[in-house]
């Protein structure tokens, strides 16, 4: 009787915690990352590829992990807004705060062992906003990685203007000299 009553017992008091608990959802968005095409230089060896391409990822998952990344998240859906993430009556940029930690502590990042595969993941008793976080974070990501490239051949296309330019003054220097010669 003992150990029927003690089993009874467990099983009410699993029910009762059951019927407590709020269900959670996990959302998860799959991403493939992959290092911008490198000229294989001479002499390089095998191991050294493999190497830089762990830091590529692991560079990915500090991306991934950013705040910047997250108040991005948080400015595109609102989230300062939702009572659900901050308290209302506090100024915009504390709410904007208190949202983007609570992002970030239910962020799960798992990489893929052995591939370029990172699963960013989110956490939330709802469903739905738990989805559009996870895709979101995917979104907001990839959006980050153009805005980047776009920087960098704006900067690559500004230096070669100026390169030019300077170039060319040379050249008509140099044939002004010629024609004076």
């Amino acid at each position: 009787w003992w150990i029927l009553s003690f089993g009874l017992m467990g099983l009410l008091a699993g029910l009762a915690l059951l019927m407590v608990t709020a269900p959670t959802y996990r959302a998860s968005v799959r991403l493939e990352v992959n290092p911008a095409p490198n000229q294989i230089l001479e002499g390089q060896r095998p191991g050294q590829a493999r190497q830089q391409d762990a830091m590529f990822i692991e560079t990915q998952i500090g991306l991934l992990q950013s705040r910047s990344l997250a108040d991005r998240v948080v400015r595109k859906l609102g989230l300062a807004n939702k009572p659900a993430f901050a308290p209302q009556g506090l100024s915009r940029d504390k709410r904007q705060l208190i949202s983007r930690n609570k992002l970030v502590g239910s962020l799960q990042i798992e990489p893929k062992r052995g591939s370029r595969i990172i699963d960013v993941g989110f956490v939330s008793t709802d469903r739905v906003q738990a989805a559009q976080i996870a895709n979101s974070y995917a979104d907001n990501y990839m959006q980050s990685i153009l805005d980047r490239a776009l920087d960098k051949t704006a900067f690559e296309r500004e230096f070669l203007r100026k390169r030019l330019e300077t170039i060319r003054i040379k050249l008509e220097d140099s044939e002004q000299a010629l024609v004076d010669y």
